[in-house]
């Protein structure tokens, strides 16, 4: 049966094929796991540490002063992040030249409804998706009830839960400047992640609202450490809706409802975006 769920589901692999983003693609992608982690061209120095000490060893590094440590994942996880750095693409400086006029979140609210207007009119043509279940779609996620009590922050948390004996990889980067992590890794620009310098101005905007810092940066996630949370549910669910632009899978695959995600940003100090 076609859902909501399932239509949120394919927004990334149509927006490959409409051409309405270029898809992710790293070079050997169909090799074998030890030809991918081949990190010898990786052009910032890196460190690998279980992930049972990741978060001191990432608090030590910044004491240390060697540029911005951020994490980039497992070994699977990295080779697709050096994949995508061996591809041509814009250099950093260009990057943050685009971010410093880059509107957010007007331009990326504005990308986002121009992006699932036109992936909706390709599935009105489709006689078998039910319109009903489009026209949800289209309304957007449900403000739903607030939850009397919350236990999915784990729904906003990534490697501060990643298993203690994983290899984990952290980058470090040449910037003192956490929000500049985007740049550097030429993060997004593929399906429905939004491009580079979408990811710096937003970094921006929570940081200077929320003190919100990068701890991760893997090759489909970001993850954010913020110490301080909106303070009340209506600024809670603002801030739900804005994000739900910028990131629509942690509510159209995970959380559902706007209360339920607003709720976790009350209380979790790990906000985690993932995309397709």
């Amino acid at each position: 049966m076609v859902t909501r769920r399932s239509i949120a589901g394919m927004v990334g692999a149509v927006l490959a094929v409409i051409g309405l983003r270029p898809a992710f693609a790293v070079a050997g992608q169909s090799a074998a796991e030890d030809e991918m982690l081949d990190l010898g061209a990786f052009p910032y120095p890196l460190v690998a540490v279980y992930g049972a000490v990741v978060m001191e060893t990432v608090e030590r590094l910044r004491r240390e002063g060697r540029g911005w440590p951020v994490v980039i994942g497992d070994d699977f996880s990295a080779g697709r992040v050096a994949g995508a750095l061996s591809d041509a693409g814009a250099p950093p400086a260009e990057i943050l030249k685009a971010a410093a006029t880059f509107r957010y979140p007007e331009d990326v609210k504005a990308d986002r409804a121009a992006e699932r207007a036109e992936l909706l009119a390709m599935l009105r043509a489709d006689p078998s998706i039910d319109p009903a279940i489009l026209d949800e779609f289209e309304a957007g996620p449900a403000v739903g009830e607030w939850p009397p009590t919350f236990d999915g922050v784990e729904a906003l948390s990534g490697y501060p839960t990643m298993s203690p004996g994983d290899r984990i990889h952290i980058a470090l980067l040449p910037t003192s400047d956490p929000t500049e992590v985007p740049a550097y890794l030429r993060f997004g620009g593929y399906n429905s992640c939004p491009p580079p310098q979408a990811h710096v101005a937003t970094l921006r905007s929570l940081r200077d609202r929320y003190g919100a810092e990068i701890v991760a940066c893997t090759f489909d996630t970001i993850e954010l450490r913020v110490p301080r949370r909106p303070a009340t549910r209506e600024e809670a669910l603002a801030l739900a809706r804005e994000l739900h632009a910028y990131c629509n899978d942690t509510i159209d695959q995970g959380l559902e409802t706007l209360s339920n995600y607003a709720a976790a940003l009350m209380v979790s100090e790990s906000w985690l975006f993932w995309w397709d």
